[in-house]
């Protein structure tokens, strides 16, 4: 999955009671980040295989690419709460200082009986990774700590990064977003699910 600069993508939240869903990750360029090595199987030199190569145009770009889905809880949820986390890179190509955010809203879980009330998500944190790229300086993102708990239909602002390199180029800044929810009680069984849209902005600062 990729998202240009002040466009939107959807992280795709699936609860289940009853089973585990699985999680597809995609890279930039929206394939398989589990795609197999390029490797001869025979023993004679006809032996072929292909290499695929991707890129991004034009140079000086704002980009990230994200989960399509949710890291959930092993074996369904439980009553009380529940964790949940995705992985979010984001690509750093402009040469500037003026840093980027990241926004993130939802209006929760879906119940499979009535539709309503939602069961609210929250983000509670990250786990930068370790940025790369050349001359980029980067220490990584950090926690806004000003996102609303519950997270709501208005986007909200929960981590953001500024470049301590003004002419870096080729950065990409990694980090794991985590979460939680609630489930009550006596809560109907079935697929609970719910997105949560990110959306990439500009620049660092500001709400």
């Amino acid at each position: 999955m990729k998202c240009h600069a002040l466009k939107m993508c959807a992280l795709k939240v699936g609860i289940s009671l009853l089973f585990v869903g699985t999680m597809a990750i995609t890279t930039l360029a929206g394939q398989s980040a589990f795609a197999a090595p390029c490797a001869g199987l025979g023993t004679t030199f006809d032996t072929t295989c292909s290499v695929h190569l991707s890129t991004y145009f034009p140079a000086g770009a704002l980009a990230f690419s994200s989960d399509a889905n949710a890291t959930m809880p092993t074996n369904g949820s439980i009553a009380g709460t529940n964790l949940f986390q995705f992985d979010t890179t984001v690509f750093d190509d402009r040469g500037s200082a003026s840093g980027w955010k990241m926004q993130a809203a939802s209006t929760g879980l879906v119940s499979p009986a009535t539709g309503s009330p939602a069961i609210p998500l929250s983000l509670t944190g990250i786990t930068p990774g370790t940025a790369s790229g050349a001359s980029c300086g980067n220490t990584g993102p950090s926690f806004d700590g000003t996102v609303t708990t519950p997270l709501t239909a208005t986007a909200s602002t929960y981590v953001r990064l500024t470049p301590s390199n003004t002419t870096a180029f080729h950065c990409s800044d990694p980090f794991t977003s985590l979460g939680s929810y609630i489930i009550s009680a006596g809560s109907p069984a079935g697929t609970y699910q719910g997105d949560i849209t990110l959306t990439l902005v500009n620049t660092a600062t500001g709400a």
